[in-house]
């Protein structure tokens, strides 16, 4: 967890409501940074201070559920969920790029089933994308997460014919989508 306080440049303090208007109000909504009445802070030149301005936490805080109980905030767990299908999405292709007409129809299902999942995390993309600073760049990030899930499900209507070539055809630009996506969640602010 990061504490971020009224903080000392020289003599310059930065308001937590200046880096809270940096970060957008949709910070909020995810779980990743919350709002503290006055606390104590140690300033660079390491001298104590008690401030009556609320500070502002920033960070993933920490879990207070037992392990497998759950207890992340939403937007933590759906990063956490995209990165997963993201990784499955590579698996799920290779295997199709190798096993092609080869594959049972158990098996059809099983990737129509995971397509249908990666398509539904358009809302958590939508979530996800709240929190990217620059309009243009949050545009950007909600244009891929629509188009993901238009190509998922274009995907899942063409395995239901067993064309397997349509998931290889539309694989390289969905995988660079999830890239992209997750390029544009890096978007921080340079003046923090």
């Amino acid at each position: 967890m990061v504490l971020v306080a009224p903080i000392a440049h020289g003599f310059k303090t930065i308001s937590p409501l200046v880096i809270l208007k940096q970060l957008g109000t949709a910070a909020l909504a995810t779980g990743l940074v919350s709002l503290a009445p006055n606390v104590e802070f140690i300033d660079t030149m390491s001298h104590s201070h008690k401030t009556d301005v609320p500070t502002l936490t920033v960070g993933i805080p920490t879990a207070n559920a037992a392990v497998g109980e759950g207890g992340l905030p939403e937007g933590v767990l759906a990063f956490n969920k995209l990165l997963k299908y993201q990784k499955d999405w590579d698996s799920v292709a290779d295997s199709v790029q190798k096993r092609g007409k080869e594959m049972e129809q158990n098996e059809i299902l099983s990737v129509k089933l995971f397509l249908k999942q990666l398509a539904n995390e358009y809302n958590d993309m939508i979530l996800l994308s709240k929190g990217v600073t620059d309009t243009d760049n949050q545009n950007k990030a909600k244009e891929i997460a629509k188009d993901i899930k238009v190509k998922m499900k274009k995907m899942d209507d063409a395995l239901t014919n067993n064309d397997l070539q349509v998931l290889l055809d539309n694989y390289p630009s969905t995988k660079q989508g999830l890239i992209d996506f997750f390029g544009y969640l890096q978007d921080v602010p340079d003046e923090l």
